[in-house]
């Protein structure tokens, strides 16, 4: 189902799996549709928490969020980014995150 979002209006493609750790998984693509999804799933992460975010079925985004991920991976110093796709290591690859941050 996460591989079909991109062929409908699901909105950002997004779902807690834990809260021990705090887990999430992001999937499909982001476009500027999702922009304001995305924001506010960003603004709501704890700074101080461990967050995991899963993305084995992340498929790409704009270069719009580059900047976006990279704020997020510097003000938030315990997200790690983890399965990560072959799309996703490209994607966080390119915005700057260090690779340390991704698994």
């Amino acid at each position: 189902m996460e591989q079909l979002e991109q062929y409908f209006d699901f909105r950002l493609g997004l779902k807690k799996l834990s809260n021990d750790p705090l887990t999430y998984k992001l999937y499909g693509s982001i476009s500027v549709d999702e922009a304001d999804e995305l924001y506010d799933f960003f603004d709501s992460l704890p700074i101080d928490k461990v967050v995991l975010i899963d993305m084995s079925n992340f498929n790409g985004m704009g270069t719009m969020f580059d900047e976006d991920f990279l704020e997020l991976s510097e003000s938030h110093k315990k997200v790690t980014w983890i399965n990560c796709s072959k799309g996703a290591k490209d994607t966080l690859e390119r915005s700057g995150i260090k690779s340390k941050r991704i698994k």
